[in-house]
């Protein structure tokens, strides 16, 4: 098999959380996929699956690494598309904290990066629709991370 993407099995064995038998996968499709298209989503996603399996598997330093990298390609490949798929790529970043909040804590630095990323989302939304919700939602992340600038406190 070519391993550009996850099969449905693997995607199945990720989600049966079986990391030990994930990770393998998950890092060969990652590493195919960085040779072929280093700037494609599909390697921002592949990125998460091998973190959170990494994760899965307590090895947390690695795991953030590649995290970090996944999501600021995430952010960088959704800011190049429409607006749908911006709602695409939010709700993945939110997807991805729910994951690691739930696998590592709230005060894990892989999930205050994802919040702080959502909230610099959010303002670069509110700045092309100042009507659009957007500055409450960046303020709200924020203070997932810690302090709110704007209101100085959680």
């Amino acid at each position: 098999m070519f391993p550009f993407t996850l099969t449905e099995e693997q995607r199945r064995v990720m989600m049966q959380q079986k990391y030990a038998e994930a990770e393998p996968w998950a890092r060969e499709a990652l590493s195919v996929q960085q040779l072929v298209s280093p700037g494609h989503p599909l390697v921002a996603s592949t990125g998460a699956t091998l973190g959170f399996a990494l994760i899965g598997l307590e090895q947390y330093d690695e795991a953030e690494a590649i995290l970090r990298k996944a999501l600021d390609l995430a952010i960088s490949t959704v800011g190049e598309r429409r607006t749908g798929q911006l709602d695409d790529g939010e709700q993945h970043l939110i997807e991805a904290y729910e994951m690691v909040v739930e696998a590592a804590g709230e005060t894990n630095p892989v999930a205050e990066y994802a919040a702080v990323e959502l909230a610099a989302l959010y303002d670069a939304r509110g700045a092309t629709d100042p009507d659009g919700g957007w500055q409450a939602k960046a303020a709200e992340w924020r203070a997932k991370k810690g302090t709110d600038p704007v209101t100085g406190g959680r």
